[in-house]
């Protein structure tokens, strides 16, 4: 699971097209899903018609447009090993369980369509969405499920990574009407758990980071990220609702 914030697309594509670059190898991951392809029958369809075309036809859909890299590189693996998968919703209510139906739907889809490349539970893969709904619990203590719970709940093993991204506040999203709708930027403020000023993340990940791809395992009981918890959410750890922290620079 790879939680972020939804900002700094253009990095995340590239990382995740290098991920990809080696998926010929049995421990590589085999599938990607992302909330920024709907999973509904035209946005399936244009994916599908994109990755079976040798030429890589235009006609992408934003917001799937922005992950092209991602899709260059699972198209051009011999046999298409790798699969990407849909798993958005536009959905309002209940956003966990939407997005968790909406993997469900695609893998079932996929599986339908490709029963020689099967995807089960267990095999790797990757699945970005917010944070928030990545979390292994709401983050600001609510007691519905998460997305992440709910796939567990169904048997899918996962790991956590919050997925951040050095992206200041970018160009804004705007709806049909011309409405601002989402200004995206990389949101990772943590405030301590005994209480106290908020700490911006993101200066001290690019510090650390020193210019290259950053990752840590916060898992640890002795872990500073043990004494911090999402700003204005719940007084829960930080480090039991992510396993690991995964920084682009």
């Amino acid at each position: 699971m790879l939680g972020e914030s939804h900002a700094g697309w253009d990095k995340k594509a590239r990382f995740l097209a290098d991920a990809v670059g080696g998926t010929a190898e049995p421990l590589q991951p085999r599938f990607h899903a992302s909330e920024h392809i709907l999973a509904d029958g035209r946005t399936r369809g244009a994916l599908r018609e994109y990755l079976a075309d040798a030429a890589g036809s235009p006609g992408l859909p934003d917001p799937v447009v922005r992950f092209r890299p991602l899709l260059e590189a699972a198209r051009k693996i011999p046999g298409q090993p790798f699969a990407v998968l849909a798993g958005g919703s536009l959905e309002p209510r209940d956003r966990d369980r939407a997005l968790y139906s909406a993997f469900r739907e695609s893998v079932a889809d996929h599986n339908h369509r490709r029963p020689d490349n099967r995807i089960v539970r267990g095999i790797g893969g990757s699945y970005l969405i917010g944070a928030n709904h990545a979390a292994r619990r709401s983050p600001d203590g609510a007691s519905a499920a998460t997305t992440t719970a709910l796939l567990e709940s169904d048997g899918w093993p996962t790991r956590i990574v919050r997925f951040t991204v050095n992206a200041p506040i970018g160009e804004p999203i705007a709806d049909e009407s011309g409405e601002t709708t989402y200004l995206p930027f990389e949101d990772a403020r943590l405030e301590p758990l005994a209480g106290g000023a908020a700490i911006d993340l993101l200066p001290i990940l690019n510090r650390v980071a020193d210019g290259r791809i950053f990752h840590a395992d916060l898992r640890a009981p002795e872990s500073p990220f043990a004494l911090v918890r999402e700003a204005g959410g719940a007084s829960i750890p930080f480090n039991t609702l992510f396993d690991y922290v995964l920084h682009l620079p």
